[in-house]
C-alpha cells in the first residue's frame, strides 16, 4: 500500500500522505520515524484519552500535522457538570463539550479536530467554539484534566465503540 500512496503522490493525484491510527503511542511514533512520507495523522485523543500525548508531541516535533478524532468521546463528554465548574470558575457555566473543544484546539500538537455531530445545532455549536479562539492556558487544562478523574473516580470512560481493541485505555 505505501508504494501505491507514494506512486499517487508522485502523479500528483495527493499532495500529502497520511493516516489513522487507533494504535499505541509507540507504534505510532515508530511508524512516523520510519516512514517519513507521512504529513499527517489521525487519532483518537482527548482528556478522557489521554495515552497517545508522546505520539502527538512527536509527530508535532517533526512537522507532522495532528488531527483529533473524538473529542467527545462518541458524545459521553457532553453536559454540564458542578464539578468542572469549581475547577474552572473562570468559565463559568460552559459545557462540558465546550471546554473538551477548547483544551484540544490548545494543545499546541493539535492542528484540527473532527467532530460527529448529530444534528445542525451541534456543528453550530462546535464551530462557534472554535470561532471564538479562546483558548486555555496550561494550568487550566490540567485544572481541567483533574477536575474530570475526580468526576470519573478515575475511571476511563468507554462507549464500546471497540475501536482500541488490543489497546483500549
Amino acid at each position: 500500500p505505501l508504494v501505491a500512496l507514494r506512486e499517487a503522490k508522485e502523479q500528483g493525484l495527493v499532495k500529502h500522505l497520511g493516516f489513522t491510527s487507533h494504535g499505541q503511542a509507540d507504534d505510532v511514533i515508530s511508524w512516523l520515524a520510519q516512514v517519513p512520507d507521512f504529513r499527517t495523522i489521525t487519532m483518537l485523543y482527548n482528556f478522557n484519552d489521554r495515552h497517545p500525548e508522546r505520539a502527538l508531541n512527536y509527530a508535532h516535533e517533526h512537522g507532522v500535522g495532528v488531527v483529533v478524532m473524538g473529542p467527545l468521546r462518541g458524545g459521553l463528554l457532553v453536559g454540564h457538570s458542578p464539578v468542572f465548574a469549581r475547577y474552572l470558575p473562570e468559565l463559568g457555566d460552559a459545557p462540558v463539550q465546550e471546554i473538551a473543544l477548547r483544551y484540544l484546539m490548545s494543545v499546541p500538537a493539535v492542528s484540527t479536530v473532527i467532530s460527529g455531530v448529530n444534528d445542525k445545532a451541534h456543528l453550530a455549536e462546535n464551530v462557534a467554539v472554535i470561532e471564538a479562539e479562546k483558548a486555555m492556558t496550561p494550568e487550566q487544562r490540567q485544572r481541567f484534566a483533574d477536575a474530570f478523574q475526580e468526576f470519573s473516580k478515575g475511571e476511563a470512560l468507554c462507549n464500546s465503540c471497540r475501536y482500541c481493541a488490543d489497546c483500549c485505555p
